[in-house]
């Protein structure tokens, strides 16, 4: 692939990432605007804590898809290797639904806020589909379908966007629009397995103790990173959700945005890395240190035009 190509397929995920923000910041502002603070607070007590026990749970294997399947060269080697990953991505985010479910009352106490005990369900789900639908980034991407990803992105979005409209205009209460979410994202989830299935002539029951033990020796310095990440991200929000009541959570949840100028450089990064990893195993390290220089002026180009604007 060359620069050109990583630019042409980068910009397309940031525009669909850029497209996804705009609308979910749009969802988050009607949310806030005629739901309840308290309402608004436990939506993203519900979020913080299905990020913060997925990754501390998934081990990172859903950062394996990027190395693994960029490498495998025949179809048989990628279809057993989707089946297996998935196999494990779905075990470990059900078990973290699970462990969220066990530790509900935990979370009520810590948060001080009984009503997340009627959303037990989107605990459960909730991290699975989420797992499942940030997957099919790298998959698409691997397959050349970044123009799909561009549709699957923005109609999710969409879709979401509707819920909210829809639960506002009709004034129905906020545990039906979170059974709508959850809904939703269940059903893009589920649209995930289909999509690889698809591409890849099928996914099927395996388990391969060596290839396992290759993925997390790969993944898990990987996960043991994203955890520190996401703890440094998410301390700010678990220390007010601790401290301060569930309405001033909603509040500092909304103020504490970050500007999106990392959408950049994780587009770029979803679309390289395939792409070193398969000239470094035919052992082309020019072109793939070329590569990578042109992507660094790329993603500076893209940053300072956002910056910019």
């Amino acid at each position: 692939m060359s620069s050109r190509n990583i630019g042409k397929d980068s910009l397309k995920i940031t525009m669909s990432r850029m497209i996804a923000l705009v609308i979910s910041m749009i969802a988050a502002m009607l949310l806030s605007r005629f739901r309840t603070l308290e309402e608004f607070g436990t939506y993203s007590q519900i979020y913080l804590l299905a990020t913060l026990f997925s990754t501390i749970i998934l081990l990172g294997v859903p950062n394996s898809i990027s190395y693994f399947l960029a490498r495998a060269e025949t179809d048989d080697e990628k279809q057993k290797f989707l089946s297996l990953h998935f196999l494990l991505s779905t075990s470990l985010s059900l078990l973290t639904g699970l462990v969220l479910a066990a530790t509900a009352p935990l979370a009520v106490r810590y948060f001080d806020n009984p009503m997340l005990k009627n959303f037990v369900f989107a605990l459960m789900l909730f991290p699975w589909a989420k797992t499942m639908i940030n997957s099919i980034d790298a998959i698409y991407v691997i397959y050349n379908k970044t123009s799909r990803l561009m549709i699957f992105k923005i109609v999710n979005s969409v879709l979401l966007l509707a819920i909210v409209i829809i639960t506002t205009v009709f004034k129905l209460d906020f545990l039906t629009y979170m059974i709508l979410f959850i809904g939703v994202q269940v059903s893009f989830a589920v649209l995930v397995y289909i999509i690889v299935a698809r591409l890849s002539g099928r996914l099927y029951l395996c388990f391969d103790k060596k290839l396992t033990k290759k993925i997390l020796k790969f993944s898990i310095p990987i996960g043991l990173s994203g955890v520190l990440t996401v703890l440094n991200i998410q301390m700010d929000k678990l220390l007010i959700g601790k401290f301060f009541s569930t309405e001033e959570l909603a509040i500092y949840t909304n103020a504490a945005r970050e500007m999106p100028l990392t959408i950049v450089g994780a587009s770029i990064t979803v679309v390289l890395l395939p792409q070193l990893i398969r000239l470094f195993k035919k052992n082309k390290k020019k072109q793939a240190i070329n590569l990578w220089k042109d992507s660094i002026v790329i993603s500076y180009i893209f940053v300072c035009f956002f910056a910019v604007v």
